[in-house]
């Protein structure tokens, strides 16, 4: 898909993005901004007029360069969407599961969860990182070694990739090949870049925080980026003066089809992402968000110089998951073939879509209800407010209160409500199936 309404919106877009990058980097150009725009600008060095850009704090339309980068907005949000469609497994029995997982991310927070895409799997290309960021969400350790692209480990990469596309199917290439790493610590990145390309016809995302490295080297991979089918990459910027550096090393077309992620506290729109792993223990977020994780993944991680595969989904951190994932198995494997045997024997033992028979079902800690004068009891998680009254005949708002108490299993939940309230029992099992789809049983304690 193209980010823009036509070529000839390249240069203008390019040029609004960069203003809006002044904007969320430096308080200085802001304020100078408000003083005189024409000189603000022109400091800066952008094609662009004042009257081109409207209300630079907002995704609008008023200008028709406005209306050029709102379309591009509009298109990166949709891909992502696309992507995270697309991350469905053809493996039915792991889908149902993934499904249930996102809709427990949604509970959670709501739409901004759709942040995540949840792919079944990525694959590491090294085993930790050599930055080492204060915020780093997983707390990646420090770089131990990395997987060359020699004859040998290429044949094992595209084996692993034939393993997992029997799996998932072409899920499989909907990840990235960095997670708990940098991706250009690895100095043939770009090798295993351009198979994975040519297997899939898919350019893996990357995220770095060493765009400044070799400036020569990042040249060259934005420029195979633009010669590809439309994905985004990510620079970390670490500083103002790093962002300064980034600024006047590349120029605002060659950085079109970049984010630029400001990820220190004295940028102007500096959020960060989630309170997890490092960025938790440091509390160098003061802000909290819905949803403390980065994790993007449920599924698997393979980190390919360890030969080791991990089976993990996203939560929002805490004490009890501090780096905002929760951990199922982590195995080492020999080549492919013992991967494919490790991989089905984890979603195996891991993955049960059928409701527990054997256990007392509750209702996730955030899962809460209320009543409303209007609507009867309402189920309220941070993500949404559901009315319950309409729930199967209403069997719904008893099976609830039950789950919220958590202390009757699935037999005695369907027995006691029937009783009590005098409703069909197919309601309250269908309710209880209702509220496990969802993703609202807690299903890992």
């Amino acid at each position: 898909m193209s980010f823009l309404r036509s070529e000839d919106d390249l240069h203008t877009v390019a040029h609004y993005k960069r203003v809006f990058e002044y904007f969320a980097f430096d308080k200085e150009f802001a304020e100078d901004y408000q003083k005189n725009p024409s000189e603000a600008l022109m400091r800066i060095g952008v094609d662009i007029k004042p009257e081109d850009i409207g209300d630079i704090y907002g995704v609008n339309d008023k200008t028709d360069a406005a209306a050029a980068y709102k379309h591009m907005f509009d298109a990166k949000m949709q891909m992502r969407d696309n992507i995270r469609e697309n991350c469905k497994p053809d493996n039915e029995h792991f889908a149902k599961w993934r499904d249930r997982q996102m809709n427990r991310c949604l509970s959670t927070a709501g739409t901004a969860s759709y942040a995540n895409i949840l792919t079944p799997c990525v694959i590491e290309l090294s085993e930790g990182c050599s930055v080492g960021c204060k915020f780093c969400a997983v707390g990646a350790e420090k770089l131990k070694s990395v997987f060359r692209y020699t004859g040998d480990n290429a044949k094992l990469f595209n084996e692993v990739l034939d393993v997992m596309q029997d799996i998932l199917g072409q899920s499989a290439y909907s990840g990235a090949l960095y997670y708990c790493c940098e991706p250009l610590d690895n100095p043939d990145y770009e090798k295993f870049s351009e198979d994975f390309y040519n297997r899939s016809g898919r350019q893996p995302q990357v995220t770095t925080a060493v765009a400044l490295r070799d400036k020569d080297r990042t040249h060259r991979l934005l420029k195979d980026l633009d010669s590809k089918p439309s994905t985004i990459y990510r620079f970390s910027v670490l500083s103002k003066e790093q962002a300064e550096q980034i600024f006047a090393e590349f120029d605002p077309v060659e950085l079109m089809r970049v984010e630029l992620i400001p990820q220190y506290p004295e940028a102007s729109m500096f959020k960060g992402f989630a309170s997890a792993g490092r960025a938790r223990e440091n509390d160098y977020y003061t802000d909290s968000r819905a949803y403390e994780s980065i994790c993007c993944i449920t599924g698997f991680v393979i980190n390919m110089p360890a030969k080791t595969v991990r089976m993990l989904v996203p939560v929002s951190a805490s004490d009890e998951y501090p780096t905002g994932e929760i951990f199922f198995d982590k195995r080492q494997f020999t080549d492919a073939e013992d991967l494919r045997a490790i991989v089905n024997d984890m979603i195996g033992r891991n993955i049960n879509n059928k409701l527990p028979r054997d256990k007392n079902l509750k209702f996730y800690d955030y899962v809460s209800l209320r009543e409303d004068k209007e609507h009867g009891t309402v189920l309220c998680v941070p993500g949404y407010q559901k009315y319950l009254e309409s729930v199967f005949n209403g069997s719904g708002k008893y099976t609830a209160e039950f789950l919220l108490e958590g202390k009757h299993k699935a037999s005695e939940i369907v027995s006691e409500v029937t009783d009590l309230y005098h409703t069909d029992p197919v309601d309250v099992y269908s309710s209880l199936y209702y509220f496990w789809k969802e993703g609202l049983i807690d299903e890992f304690h």
